[in-house]
């Protein structure tokens, strides 16, 4: 690797990693955890890494790439979790739940999501989640719904409330969607920057400097109707060749997603909303 590129990627992580230390400062995490935890992200993916690569990881593979003794290395991959994988699941199902909810003619009613009864009814609830779900319950469904303030109890059933899946109720949500979302995008330019130009992946965003606070306000409010609108086609579209559940884990049920964000310098990061 040369000086200049070693160079571009140290200021690179250094910008990636700002914004995240601001986080991890607000809540809390000193650089004690935050040690622990990177030295754990190291472990693990050098281990799929060489895994990937040589089909076998040793840990003294693995400690000659990450520069962590083998005791280390062994300690680490005791506590190996998933938690991440688990929570974009999640999500993805109750997306899908709500694209049908809104795109499926058995749910709607003259062009708009109906009541949906709680009963076991055909055109219930209960059949919206088996229809486009896969295997989590109903009852289940419901639960994080509601959480997420997307649906409410009403006379005759359930009523959509809102179409989009943000689930921002607790800290552990929010920061769930952090570590989803951030790492995809981080995936996403990473494979741009050394794959060939005919397997690049879309990766664009717009921007300009100088807008007035209201044409910025309008701006935001413009994008949130656009993007939302996209992100539904995109479901619908995705919604209707998802492959039944007994097949999504065979090598053809391959994760997909696309995601849009919003960004103003009146963020700027240093806020202490939670």
């Amino acid at each position: 690797m040369s000086d200049g590129t070693r160079n571009a990627i140290y200021k690179a992580t250094q910008a990636v990693l700002r914004g995240l230390v601001r986080l991890l400062l607000r809540h809390g995490v000193d650089y004690s955890a935050f040690s622990t935890l990177a030295r754990q992200v190291f472990a693990d993916t050098a281990y799929e890494k060489l895994e990937r690569e040589n089909g076998k990881a040793t840990a003294s593979a693995v400690s000659a790439l990450t520069g962590l003794s083998r005791k280390e290395i062994k300690r680490l991959r005791e506590t190996e979790s998933n938690v991440l994988a688990n929570a974009a699941q999640g999500r993805n199902r109750a997306v899908r739940v709500l694209a049908g909810w809104t795109t499926d003619p058995q749910f709607m009613s003259d062009g708009r999501p109906r009541v949906l009864s709680l009963d076991a009814t055909s055109g219930g609830f209960q059949s919206l989640v088996e229809s486009h779900s896969g295997d989590v319950t109903p009852i289940a469904m419901l639960a994080l719904l509601e959480q997420a303030g997307c649906v409410a109890r009403v006379e005759g059933g359930v009523q959509l409330m809102r179409n989009a899946f943000l689930p921002m109720s607790t800290p552990a949500e929010r920061f769930n969607i952090l570590g989803t979302d951030a790492s995809e995008l981080v995936a996403s330019i990473d494979h741009n920057i050394h794959c060939a130009e005919s397997e690049r992946v879309f990766q664009r965003k717009v921007s300009v400097q100088g807008l007035s606070a209201k044409d910025l306000e309008d701006f935001k409010q413009y994008s949130n109707e656009r993007s939302q609108a996209l992100l539904e086609e995109y479901d619908k579209w995705l919604s209707e060749r998802v492959l039944p559940s007994e097949k999504s884990g065979d090598e053809n049920g391959h994760y997909a997603a696309v995601g849009i964000y919003f960004y103003s310098d009146k963020q700027g990061g240093t806020g202490d909303g939670q």
